[in-house]
């Protein structure tokens, strides 16, 4: 499920149309909205923890994440060095370019 999906099923789920989550994320226009639904729009990753937060929902369920697996990422993650750490996001920033250059489309973060 891509996170556009996700937002959606929240959204819908808590009554919002996508002009009132438009608003309370700060868009100007429900057309964002509409194509992060669609997936023609990436949500930025600044706005991952609003969204989630404004769909009282977590970022795990938003992103499709396993939350035992995040949790398990997140100690493994918390028990390592500076080094270790920075090895780790540089591994995860290559495996997101592995996914996205293999057509995988569910998240793509801006800097």
């Amino acid at each position: 499920m891509s996170i556009g999906n996700n937002i959606k099923r929240k959204r819908e789920e808590l009554g919002y149309t996508q002009e009132e989550l438009a608003q309370k994320m700060g868009y100007k226009s429900k057309s964002t909205i509409n194509k992060i639904e669609l997936g023609k729009n990436d949500v930025p990753q600044r706005k991952i923890m609003q969204f989630a937060k404004v769909l009282n929902t977590t970022v795990e369920y938003l992103m499709s994440w396993d939350e035992e697996k995040t949790k398990e990422l997140v100690e493994l993650f918390n028990n390592l060095d500076g080094t270790g750490k920075d090895k780790l996001i540089d591994y995860a920033k290559d495996m997101q370019k592995l996914h996205q250059l293999k057509g995988g489309n569910d998240f793509h973060p801006k800097k």
